[in-house]
């Protein structure tokens, strides 16, 4: 079983800022991005079925991807239609699946000389037991604003997961790079194969 981080290179794949005030991707649900309108940040990406946005908590995706993984982002977060400045529309996910997860007592953090404060992840560590289902993309409440995981257990990944459809649908430009491997845990009943 390993736990990934989700992301889009923004140096390698077309990158997006918003016109006005930026969103911000706490986990909470937004219900729309408004009228924002998104503008590429950089000159010659790749060709890319994925866009980086100007924070790692969030991804967007062209209309055909999202239609593709509707069944695997859906359920874990909200699809919010968004436009480009050349008028293309694109799909934000916005994960609203935060689960309390990480091991308090093996975690290592980088902490504030002056504040006393944590500031980011040095080495994750998560408690097994409270993983959420193999497949399922979520949030760390500590780290919500800043990344995006995912549960990869190639032994009880439903066919329907983030992963699984990505590969599937010969999708481009998301990437899901491993922080973690544990030992597999017996399949919990949610995990179960989907027919799709």
């Amino acid at each position: 079983m390993r736990i990934c981080r989700i992301k889009v290179d923004p140096d390698r794949y077309q990158a997006l800022a918003p016109s006005s005030p930026a969103p911000q991707f706490t986990g909470e649900t937004l219900g729309s991005l408004g009228e924002a309108i998104l503008s590429p940040v950089n000159p010659t990406p790749e060709p890319s079925d994925f866009y980086a946005l100007w924070t790692a908590s969030a991804f967007a995706c062209s209309e055909a991807a999202a239609q593709r993984l509707r069944l695997s982002l859906a359920p874990y977060g909200e699809l919010l239609p968004a436009r480009v400045v050349s008028g293309h529309g694109v799909v934000v996910f916005n994960c609203t699946n935060v689960v309390d997860c990480i091991d308090d007592q093996q975690t290592i953090w980088k902490i504030g000389e002056r504040s006393g404060k944590r500031l980011w992840v040095l080495k994750y560590a998560f408690d097994p037991v409270r993983l959420p289902a193999s497949g399922q993309p979520f949030k760390l409440p500590e780290t919500a604003q800043k990344e995006l995981f995912i549960v990869d257990d190639p032994l009880h990944s439903p066919d329907s997961s983030l992963i699984s459809r990505v590969e599937q649908a010969g999708l481009v430009g998301l990437r899901f790079d491993i922080l973690v491997e544990l030992a597999s845990r017996p399949a919990r009943a949610s995990e179960s194969r989907a027919e799709i």
